[in-house]
C-alpha cells in the first residue's frame, strides 16, 4: 500500500492500463517499475528493441529514483528523487543488449535495488523470462 492508501497495483493500472502484455502508445511501450525499500520490480512483459517509458512508482517509505545503463544509454535517470507515494517517468530507446536499472540514491543500489534485463528480438527479459525483480 502506498503512503496515500492507494495500492501499488492501482497506481500501475492507472499508469499502464490493460493487460500485462506490453501496451503501445505513440511514445512507445510502458514498463511499470515498483520501488520499495530496498527492492525494484519491473512489470511482467518481454522487452524488444524500441522506445519505452519506465514509470517509476515509489511504494516505499524512503526517497528513490531510477537510473538505466546499457548499450547506448549511460546514467539516464529520473529527475531528482521520487517521494513516497509519488511517481516519475523516464523514456529511453532500447537496443539489443543487457541493461541495468537501479536506484542511484545513497547506497540503495548496494542494498539490492538493481535489476538486470536483456533486450532482444525474441523479447526475452531477465533470466527466467517475464518480470524482473531485485533487492531484499
Amino acid at each position: 500500500m502506498a503512503a496515500d492508501g492507494i495500492s501499488t497495483r492501482s497506481m500501475i493500472q492507472r499508469i499502464r492500463p490493460g493487460s500485462a502484455a506490453s501496451t503501445s502508445s505513440p511514445a512507445g511501450h510502458q514498463v511499470a517499475v515498483q520501488m520499495t525499500d530496498f527492492h525494484l520490480a519491473l512489470s511482467d512483459q518481454p522487452l524488444t528493441p524500441g522506445t519505452y517509458t519506465f514509470a517509476a512508482i515509489n511504494a516505499g517509505h524512503d526517497e528513490h529514483a531510477i537510473e538505466i545503463d546499457g548499450p547506448g544509454v549511460s546514467d539516464l535517470r529520473t529527475p531528482g528523487v521520487v517521494q513516497p507515494g509519488q511517481s516519475a517517468s523516464l523514456t529511453v530507446t532500447l537496443q539489443p543488449g543487457t541493461y541495468d536499472i537501479y536506484c542511484p540514491v545513497g547506497d540503495h543500489r548496494a542494498m539490492g535495488m538493481e535489476v538486470h534485463f536483456t533486450v532482444n528480438n525474441a523479447g526475452n527479459s531477465a533470466p527466467g523470462s517475464g518480470g524482473a525483480t531485485g533487492g531484499y
